[in-house]
């Protein structure tokens, strides 16, 4: 017993053998190490958190409203939309919604947009910018005018009056694209749409009955007659 408490005094810890010391500072170590990491992983979410999310912009049309082509009947066109800012390899999609407010509380476009008129999705390059071209048969948007696709609500030109058919009636209806149909998304954009009016043909200039035209144009022609034989009656006299 005598040699072993010399040795534990020795080592200049009274009764902690020098493993428990070893032990207790590894302890120490694993501690101080979760805590950096902790810290750490906390520093790292808050500039994730930070960074800017994507913001999509819709470029083509530039400017908003913008009046939608039509043709004779006011039937909407189809025309190319184009947008920027996105992320290479999203899929960016394009619908037509009515005209609520998207910062309006409640919005989603499952409720204020009509999936009947998305065409394809167009996955995005490394530019970060995607066309839906017109007329194209897979990404051509084409608008509507009236009732839409899924009977969600209206969409009318500027002199078009409210069907009363039940549902919401706008003549500011919109173009919608971003990385979700059904979801509120960062990256969606937006602009309105001033939908086209049948085309109002040209007045006419009324024509005269043929039954009116016969008389006047004897009349014309009697007088024309008259007034020769009365000429060639004063030649005669004078000559």
């Amino acid at each position: 017993m005598g040699c072993r408490t010399s040795a534990f005094m020795a080592s200049g810890a009274i009764g902690v053998p020098p493993i428990h010391r070893v032990i207790r500072k590894e302890t120490r170590v694993h501690k101080q190490l979760r805590v950096l990491a902790t810290l750490g992983g906390a520093a790292v979410s808050l500039l994730l958190l930070a960074s800017p999310a994507s913001a999509g912009t819709i470029t083509t049309p530039s400017s908003s409203p913008f009046t939608v082509p039509g043709d004779a009947t006011g039937t909407p066109q189809s025309f190319t939309v184009s947008g920027s800012g996105f992320t290479q390899g999203q899929q960016i999609y394009i619908e037509q919604c009515d005209g609520v407010a998207p910062s309006t509380a409640g919005w989603t476009p499952t409720e204020h947009c009509d999936l009947g008129t998305s065409p394809s999705a167009v996955v995005v390059p490394a530019s970060g910018n995607v066309t839906f071209p017109a007329n194209d048969n897979n990404f051509g948007f084409t608008p509507f005018k009236g009732l839409s696709p899924q009977g969600l609500f209206t969409c009318g030109s500027p002199t078009d009056t409210d069907p009363n058919d039940g549902l919401p009636f706008f003549k500011n209806c919109t173009v919608r694209i971003s990385t979700s149909n059904t979801n509120v998304t960062a990256d969606q954009a937006f602009i309105t749409m001033t939908l086209p009016d049948a085309e109002t043909p040209p007045p006419s200039t009324p024509e005269a009955p043929y039954a009116i035209l016969l008389p006047v144009g004897g009349v014309a022609a009697a007088g024309a007659f008259l007034f020769l034989k009365k000429r060639r009656a004063t030649s005669s006299i004078a000559a």
